[in-house]
């Protein structure tokens, strides 16, 4: 089943906020202006049990200017988001996560 999540729109630096992610291959991409920011991908996995604290993790995928696009293997359900980090204030970027 195809499956297609926004994670950022017309976003600059900073933490977005976190969608859910149903586990899964996919393709990571960030379309816009970039002005130096790199984009990382966030995961936490679901099923906090009472008492626990799931702590969010940074992945290895990172988007740059000169890779927009990256494909990624099974990435366990959870809440995902990303990092916008590193731009000099006139980022503006869209990044979106599909399978």
């Amino acid at each position: 089943m195809a499956r297609h999540v926004l994670l950022a729109e017309d976003a600059s630096n900073g933490l977005q906020d976190a969608m859910s992610w149903d586990g899964g291959d996919g393709v990571l991409h960030a379309q816009g202006t970039w002005d130096g920011a790199t984009v990382t991908l966030r995961y936490a996995p679901y099923g906090a049990k009472s008492g626990l604290t799931i702590v969010e993790q940074a992945t290895d995928l990172e988007l740059t200017s000169s890779e927009p696009v990256k494909g990624f293997n099974s990435i366990p359900g959870g809440n995902v988001r990303v990092n916008i980090a590193g731009g000099s204030g006139s980022e503006s970027l869209t990044v979106t996560m599909s399978r």
